[in-house]
């Protein structure tokens, strides 16, 4: 739900619509890679971050109300134009909770290669689906659908704060 809530707000802003693939495939991606290293690095990555990832996405997710925030009152229309570091930022700030999927999926000792997969397949197409909605809701509603994104973003870091 992460990815797709960010996605609509990127959906928002203007963007080329070849990037709505380039953004869902970098997503799914991740959502492959992170738990995947999760099952094999994830004790001793959580231990070296020594943060919770709950806490990182909290300011992941503050950073990017703020940077909307100025946007709203800046009332200047922008284009969106992420470069490739800009998209693989994103896409791994999104991800980064996979890493403990990948902890559960080894611990479950299944085909545990199966859950990537389907896990990448389920990440692309919600980035996919939020970016569309994201355009829609812009052309329908204006800067009350980046209002309402703020506020699904704010509420996201609230429930990562509560975590």
């Amino acid at each position: 739900m992460d990815t797709f809530s960010l996605a609509i707000n990127i959906g928002t802003f203007n963007h080329p619509k070849k990037d709505d693939i380039s953004y869902s495939m970098i997503v799914g991606l991740f959502h492959f890679v992170l738990p995947i290293i999760g099952a094999y690095l994830g004790v001793y990555l959580i231990n070296i971050i020594a943060i919770k990832i709950s806490t990182l996405l909290f300011f992941v997710f503050l950073f990017i109300a703020i940077e909307m925030f100025i946007s709203l009152i800046s009332k200047e229309e922008k284009d969106l134009k992420l470069n490739n570091l800009n998209k693989l930022i994103y896409a791994f700030s999104v991800s980064l909770d996979s890493l403990t999927v990948g902890l559960i999926l080894k611990s479950m000792g299944h085909i545990w290669i199966l859950g990537p997969i389907i896990f990448a397949l389920e990440a692309a197409f919600f980035t996919f689906l939020g970016l569309t909605v994201g355009k829609f809701s812009y052309q329908k509603m204006g800067l009350k659908a980046r209002i309402l994104g703020l506020i699904i973003i704010l509420v996201l870091a609230a429930l990562q704060l509560a975590k």
